[in-house]
């Protein structure tokens, strides 16, 4: 293969879209331009609620009470295992307290 300068360069064809084809290129990437800062502002939006939330929580300034959605599988695991831990420690004592 010859290489590769400015005399062959010169020589290829170069094919261009039609204008009004460039213009709908044009428009598509103005748009998807759009919508990308979009997106960005929100997640930049909602990192920012989640850092204040997590803050506040964190902070006992928020305090989460009862929750509008159902306990996961893991959580209900948890919560029995602390009522059987619970139940067993003092049973424990009862036992301890027995002479």
């Amino acid at each position: 293969m010859p290489n590769l300068n400015n005399s062959v360069m010169q020589r290829l064809p170069v094919f261009y879209p039609d204008q009004e084809t460039q213009a709908t290129i044009i428009e598509t990437f103005a748009t998807i331009d759009e919508k990308l800062s979009a997106a960005v502002q929100k997640q930049t939006a909602l990192q920012d609620l989640f850092r204040t939330l997590l803050h506040e929580l964190m902070t006992a300034k928020t305090r989460v009470m009862h929750s509008p959605f159902p306990a996961p599988s893991w959580q209900l695991i948890a919560t029995h295992s602390d009522a059987l831990l619970n139940l067993h420690i003092r049973n424990f004592r009862k036992i301890e307290a027995f002479p």
